[in-house]
C-alpha cells in the first residue's frame, strides 16, 4: 500500500491520465484521482473535496492550464499546481512559473514527476507550519496589545535615546495628547518640568550605561498638554534584547495626584521575528542493510564539507551526533521492517561544526527482503534555529507578562498604604503553610506567586474606599468583594505554570459555602487557595487596617481555630498554629 495521494488531473487525453496515475504508483504513491476537463469541472471539483497536488495539461480543448491556474489561485488553497505538457515550450514554462506554477513537467520526462511532488508537498508542509508559527505569535502579540490598552494605570516604553516608542491610551488621556503627538517624541524635553528634567534623564542615561543601579521605584513629576503638572508613581523594567544588552525602559505610572483607580498593565513585546526561510539542497543517499553508505549525491559536498567518496563505504553512525544515534538506530530499524519514517536529527559537517537535518526514507526491498534504505536528506539547520528562537520570544513574553502583572500588583498597594506589604506577607505565610504540609515544590510555587497577586483586583477599587476610615456602606462592600472576579479576569488568558487564575479568584471561599464569589464548598476550592484562605485571614486580622487597629497575631489564630472546618481548612488551620506556636513564624 503506497501513500495515499488526493490528486486532481486537468487533462483531456484519457491514455495521458492513466501515464499520470501509473507513474504515480511507480513512486509509491496511491492515488485518489479526479479527472476534469472544463473550468466547471474544475471550480466544483475543488469546492466539493480536499486535495492534496494538482497536475494539470496546457493544451485543453476547451480552456489552457494557465486558465486553470488562475481558477486555482482565486480559491487562496495552498498546494502544488504542477503543469505535465508534452507541447509547452521553455518560454511558455518559464512564464508559468512566473504567473505561479510550483513546476512543469515534460511528458517525455515523467521521471521527474514524483521527485517534483515530494519536493513540493514538503514545502507546502513547510509553508503551514511557518503559518501556524506566526499565527500563534501574532495572537500572543495581539493579547499583550489587549492587556496593555486596557491597562488602568498609564505605560510608557522610551529607547536608549529617551524617545518615545510606546504609550498606552491610558497615558494619553492623562497627558491630553493624541498618540501620535507622542511617539518618537524626547520624552524628558517635552513631558517633564524643567526643574527635574536633569536629574531624571542623569538617572536614566546613567542607568542605562550601567553606572548606576537600576531604581524599580520612584516618584516624579509630569508635565499635561494643558502645562499643567501632575505626579506620577513610577515602576521600571529594562527592555533587553537577545545579547543581553539594555535597550530601553518599560514603565507604569500611576497619577497619585489624585490618587485616581488603576488597572493592569502589560508591556508589549519589541522582539522582532522573522520569517523561517530556508534554502534547502537534497542529498540523495543510499545504505546497506548495515548503515554503509553505498552512494551519496553531489550536493553533500555543498552541505557538509565531504566529496562522495570520503563517504561511500563508511556507515552513517560515524556522522551522527552522539545523543542523536540511538534514536536514528531506531528510526533505521523501523525503516528497514517496512514503514515509511521521516526523522529530525543532527550530524557532523567535515568542519566539525554540528547540522540539524531532516531524513525521509524507505526500505530496499528485493525479492520481499529488505536490503538497504534509501532517501533524501535535508538540511534543516536555520529552521530549528529560528523554532528555538521563536520558542525563547516567546518564553520572554510570558516572563514580560508575568512581570508587568508584579508591577501592576505593586501598585495595588501605592494606593493603599494601611495595606501595604499584605500580598508580600500573605505569601510569605501561604507558602510557609504549603512547605510545612509537604505539598510539592511547583504547589509551593503556584501559592507564593498567587499570594503575591491575590488582590489585584483591588485595582479597580477606587483608593478611597481602601482607605476609607469608617464601616464600608454595603454598596462600597459589594464593590470590594468584586476583586476576586476582576484578579481572574486579569490573570486567566496568561499561561502561568500553576492555576494562579483560580487560585485568586478562590481565595474568598469557605469551607461552608458562605464565602464568594461562587460559593464554593470543601473540596470545591482549590488546596492552594484554602491555604490562601487562611493566610489572608491571619494577616488582615493581625495587622492595622484604616477603620481598626490591629488586632494583633494572638486574635488571629484564636479566629482561625474557632472556625477550623467551618470557615477555614482544618489541615492548613493546624498548620498555620504549628508555624506560629511551636516554630516561632513570625509576620514581618
Amino acid at each position: 500500500m503506497g501513500i495515499p495521494l488526493n490528486v486532481l488531473i486537468i487533462e483531456d487525453s484519457e491514455d495521458d491520465y492513466l501515464l499520470l496515475l501509473r507513474e504515480l504508483e511507480k513512486g509509491d504513491y496511491d492515488p485518489i484521482p479526479q479527472r476534469v476537463e472544463t473550468a466547471e469541472a474544475l471550480k466544483t471539483a475543488l469546492q466539493e473535496k480536499t486535495w492534496d497536488i494538482i497536475l494539470s495539461d496546457y493544451h485543453l480543448p476547451r480552456f489552457s492550464g494557465f486558465q486553470a491556474l488562475r481558477l486555482f489561485q482565486e480559491t487562496g488553497i495552498d498546494i502544488p499546481f504542477i503543469l505535465v505538457s508534452g507541447m509547452i515550450g521553455e518560454e511558455l514554462a518559464v512564464e508559468a512559473m512566473r504567473a505561479g506554477a510550483h513546476d512543469y513537467i515534460m511528458k517525455g520526462n515523467l521521471a521527474r514527476l514524483v521527485p517534483a511532488i515530494e519536493r513540493e508537498l514538503r514545502e507546502v508542509g513547510e509553508r503551514q507550519r511557518r503559518r501556524q508559527t506566526e499565527d500563534e505569535l501574532q495572537k500572543e502579540k495581539e493579547r499583550t496589545i489587549k492587556y496593555l490598552e486596557i491597562a488602568g494605570v498609564t505605560i510608557v516604553a522610551l529607547d536608549q535615546n529617551g524617545l518615545v516608542t510606546l504609550i498606552n491610551r491610558k497615558g494619553c488621556e492623562i497627558l491630553g495628547y493624541g498618540r501620535d503627538e507622542i511617539i518618537g517624541k524626547k520624552w524628558f524635553e517635552i513631558f517633564i518640568p524643567k526643574d527635574f528634567r536633569a536629574e531624571a534623564k542623569r538617572i536614566f542615561f546613567q542607568t542605562l550605561a550601567g553606572e548606576i543601579k537600576p531604581v524599580e521605584y520612584f516618584e516624579s513629576p509630569v508635565i499635561t498638554k494643558e502645562g499643567k503638572t501632575r505626579l506620577f508613581s513610577w515602576h521600571n523594567n529594562f527592555i533587553i534584547d537577545e545579547s543581553g544588552k539594555i535597550i530601553g525602559t518599560l514603565s507604569s505610572g500611576e497619577d497619585i495626584t489624585e490618587r485616581k483607580r488603576t488597572e493592569e498593565a502589560l508591556r508589549e513585546s519589541e522582539e522582532r521575528y522573522r520569517d523561517l526561510v530556508e534554502n534547502i539542497n537534497d542529498i540523495l543517499y543510499l545504505f546497506d542493510e548495515k548503515g554503509t553508505f553505498r552512494y551519496i549525491s553531489s550536493p553533500v559536498q555543498t552541505m557538509l564539507g565531504y566529496s562522495p567518496s570520503e563517504i561511500v563505504g563508511r556507515t552513517f553512525k560515524q556522522f551522527v551526533y552522539p545523543e542523536d544515534l540511538p534514536y536514528v538506530q531506531g528510526q533505521y530499524q523501523k525503516i528497514l521492517s517496512g514503514q515509511l519514517e521521516s526523522s529530525e536529527y543532527r550530524i557532523f559537517k567535515k568542519s566539525g561544526e554540528i547540522c540539524w537535518v531532516r531524513s525521509s526514507s524507505r526500505p530496499i526491498v528485493k525479492d520481499g527482503k529488505s536490503i538497504g534504505v534509501r532517501g533524501l536528506l535535508t538540511d534543516i539547520t536555520e529552521r530549528k534555529e529560528a523554532e528555538e528562537k521563536t520558542r525563547q520570544s516567546l518564553s520572554n513574553l510570558q516572563k514580560a507578562m508575568v512581570g508587568t502583572i508584579l508591577v501592576v500588583a505593586a501598585t495595588v498597594e501605592t494606593k493603599d498604604p494601611y495595606t501595604a506589604g499584605h500580598q508580600r506577607r500573605v505569601a510569605d505565610l501561604a507558602q510557609a503553610i504549603a512547605l510545612e504540609m509537604g505539598l510539592s515544590e511547583v504547589q509551593v510555587d503556584g501559592i507564593r506567586m498567587a499570594g503575591i497577586i491575590h488582590d489585584l483586583g483591588k485595582i479597580s477599587v477606587p483608593a478611597e474606599i481602601l482607605s476609607k476610615p469608617t464601616q464600608l456602606t454595603d454598596i462600597e462592600f459589594a464593590l470590594i468583594k468584586t476583586h476576586p472576579q476582576v484578579s481572574y479576569d486579569i490573570l486567566k488568558d496568561i499561561e502561568f505554570p500553576w492555576p494562579v487564575a483560580q487560585m485568586v479568584f478562590q481565595h474568598h471561599e469557605r469551607i461552608n459555602g458562605s464565602g464568594y464569589p461562587q460559593g464554593l464548598k470543601g473540596e470545591e476550592i482549590l488546596i492552594e487557595s484554602r491555604i490562601l484562605a487562611v493566610a489572608d485571614v491571619v494577616e488582615a486580622i493581625a495587622s492595622h487596617r484604616p477603620y481598626r487597629p490591629a488586632y494583633g497575631i494572638e486574635v488571629a489564630l484564636e479566629q482561625i481555630s474557632r472556625k477550623k472546618g467551618i470557615l477555614y481548612d482544618t489541615k492548613a488551620v493546624e498548620t498555620c498554629l504549628k508555624l506560629f506556636k511551636e516554630k516561632k513564624f513570625v509576620l514581618t
